[in-house]
């Protein structure tokens, strides 16, 4: 099975955020659509990604910076891609290996979907 049959059933919105925004307005974003990262897009283009855990750790460290630190500060920089046509076990893989949760899936320049784990373990049921 591919990524693509995946986001037939899941849809390809992926949420954003700039990476000025503040981490309070990230979390304003996860919470009301039940997300668990939000890809970080400059330009267009993807410049990083913000999860739940990003903001735990910052929260843990100095929960006054969540009104006033920009996400680019705790995104992660170094973004692990997927592509639609990527096998759903070469991800689960790829995930497990990188302890990571969530893998924006890019066609070229352009931004195809997200997928987290819950949708690879979900689409193996």
């Amino acid at each position: 099975m591919h990524l693509h049959n995946i986001l037939k059933d899941k849809g390809s919105k992926v949420f954003t955020i700039s990476p000025e925004r503040t981490v309070m307005e990230a979390v304003d974003i996860l919470v009301e659509h039940n997300i668990g990262a939000l890809l970080v897009v400059e330009n267009a283009h993807p410049a990083g990604i913000i999860t739940e855990r990003d903001v735990l750790r910052l929260s843990r460290r100095d929960p006054s910076l969540l009104s006033t630190l920009p996400v680019s500060e705790i995104m992660t920089r170094d973004l692990i891609i997927g592509h639609p046509d990527d096998e759903v076990e070469h991800t689960m893989a790829v995930l497990t290996e990188a302890h990571i949760r969530h893998l924006p899936l890019m066609v070229g320049d352009q931004i195809a979907g997200m997928i987290s784990i819950g949708d690879l373990v979900k689409s193996q049921l």
